[in-house]
């Protein structure tokens, strides 16, 4: 029965590990003497392939302007309305324009309408109403239309929209939503939350932080659906359709 059980398991770890004879012998041993370092070196090989396939897939993404695992379906320029739908939640979705400004004031808003932590306070001087360095206020014009059944997801979050780069390395977290809950609308909301009821459209702007010294609009995209599973996101270039 043993040996029964011993070749069984030898043929699935040849198959599916594609592993020598050999080696998949010693796996066997050492899992039989109760030796760990077995799975620890497995999980570290997977691991490191893991992440040798994923280097390659942002080079390529860099490379070819393309955001990793996108479909041609899911790429959109602005002004073009695409479908999201996440959480349930059926949207008609336009990211309208983007636009640069040195200051908030120029973007219509200011300081205390926004949600700079303490983190970023030294990028932004009070009194001149201006960034340091190279930092840009980037915003966002979009359009969102409730499309779900009604009584569906009515509660809608603007940070499922984020700003990526081609290299997948985080530009920034947003830190302006031109239509959050104000403080005395103390309903729990965050300040990413709106309700947005079936067949409701809303016309927001959303603002970034982002160092222009190091990005320009061509490296940057808008994803539609950010935190889902990738068929469920929708990327949209910063710039029109050529």
């Amino acid at each position: 029965m043993k040996i029964k059980i011993i070749a069984s398991v030898l043929l699935c770890c040849l198959t599916l590990n594609s592993c020598s004879y050999i080696e998949a012998e010693n796996k066997i041993k050492q899992k039989m003497k109760g030796d760990p370092s077995a799975d620890i070196q497995n999980e570290e090989s997977y691991m490191k392939m893991e992440d040798s396939i994923r280097e390659e897939k942002i080079q390529d993404s860099i490379k070819n302007k393309v955001p990793m695992n996108a479909t041609e379906e899911q790429l959109h320029y602005l002004g073009e309305t695409f479908e999201l739908n996440i959480y349930e939640n059926k949207n008609e979705v336009t990211i309208n324009n983007v636009e640069l400004f040195d200051s908030l004031e120029a973007a219509g808003t200011s300081l205390s309408e926004t949600i700079i932590y303490d983190n970023h306070s030294e990028l932004y001087d009070l009194k001149s109403d201006s960034f340091s360095g190279g930092y840009k206020f980037l915003v966002a014009d979009i359009t969102v239309t409730n499309k779900s059944e009604e009584g569906v997801c009515d509660l809608k979050y603007m940070n499922d929209f984020s700003l990526q780069d081609f290299a997948y390395s985080w530009p920034d977290i947003i830190v302006w939503f031109s239509d959050h809950p104000k403080p005395e609308d103390d309903d729990g909301k965050s300040y990413f939350t709106y309700t947005l009821y079936s067949g409701e459209t809303k016309n927001a702007k959303v603002g970034w932080l982002i160092d222009m010294d190091k990005y320009s609009i061509d490296d940057l995209f808008i994803i539609a659906g950010s935190g889902t599973e990738d068929e469920n996101q929708e990327y949209v270039y910063l710039t029109q359709r050529e």
